[in-house]
């Protein structure tokens, strides 16, 4: 008789894509990914991740911690400027997930433990950007060109002041924006493009509570990938169909320019 094959875990996948499973039961794995094509996509994307940020970060191994770090460490949060405080989640999701063995295993590990109305969250801003990016004529119901008057209608909309971050830095520049709905209110979204016409978006809402704040997290749904974070009572949630390196980077400039 056969016997059965092993249950696949979460774990088993971090491992796989770090690089640590043993091999009698990276066999196991390997079958399982080729038995689930959608689960072996997203350990591949992660696998690319993980070497592009090696390539980019590896060097922060022979370095120092910074003293800053190891207090913030010690104390469990950060009371400092806000710019220092974006700095610090980046440096610390960088600098322990490398030394732990992988960037790779520790986005996959969040992607897949997130809390469900996180997922939801996040899911909400990839279908919306899926709709709407691909349009020409009607992908925004206000233009940037009335741009005051967007800022005020979105505002109203969601309850609490928008303000539309500047990314000509990155490249990309406002085209416009609309209102979205929810199970319980509205959305907003703004949509930046490039020179290429590659487009972003950007999805928030300002009705969300949660015990804590979260620092981003990366989740991705078909060619969409997208970074959220919570400040208080407000979600921001990046999509586009970039690679998720090249999303954070344009995800780090808002932050700063949305003064979280």
């Amino acid at each position: 008789m056969t016997e059965p094959r092993p249950h696949i875990t979460d774990e088993d996948l971090h491992r796989f894509v770090d690089g640590r499973l043993a091999p009698e039961r990276r066999t196991h794995v390997v079958e399982h990914l080729t038995e689930h094509p959608e689960i072996a996509e997203e350990v591949e994307a992660f696998q690319r991740l993980n070497a592009s940020l090696r390539a980019q970060y590896e060097h922060v191994l022979e370095e120092p911690v910074p003293p800053v770090l190891l207090r913030a460490a010690a104390q469990g949060r950060v009371s400092r400027p806000m710019r220092l405080q974006r700095v610090l989640r980046i440096a610390v999701v960088v600098v322990v997930a490398v030394a732990a063995g992988g960037i790779g295993g520790w986005l996959l590990r969040d992607a897949t433990k997130e809390p469900p109305a996180w997922s939801d969250f996040a899911r909400q801003a990839a279908v919306a950007h899926l709709v709407y990016a691909p349009e020409f004529k009607h992908a925004v119901e206000v233009s940037a060109d009335q741009e005051a008057q967007l800022l005020r209608w979105l505002s109203r909309r969601v309850g609490a002041p928008i303000t539309s971050p500047r990314l000509a830095d990155v490249g990309y520049r406002l085209i416009g924006g609309r209102v979205l709905p929810t199970m319980v209110g509205a959305a907003a979204q703004l949509m930046y493009e490039d020179a290429a016409g590659e487009r972003v978006t950007l999805y928030l809402r300002t009705d969300l509570r949660n015990s804590r704040d979260i620092s981003f997290q990366v989740t991705r749904k078909g060619d969409v990938n997208v970074w959220y974070w919570l400040e208080g009572a407000r979600g921001y949630a990046l999509s586009g169909e970039l690679d998720q390196s090249e999303l954070l980077r344009i995800a780090e400039v808002l932050y700063d320019e949305l003064g979280s």
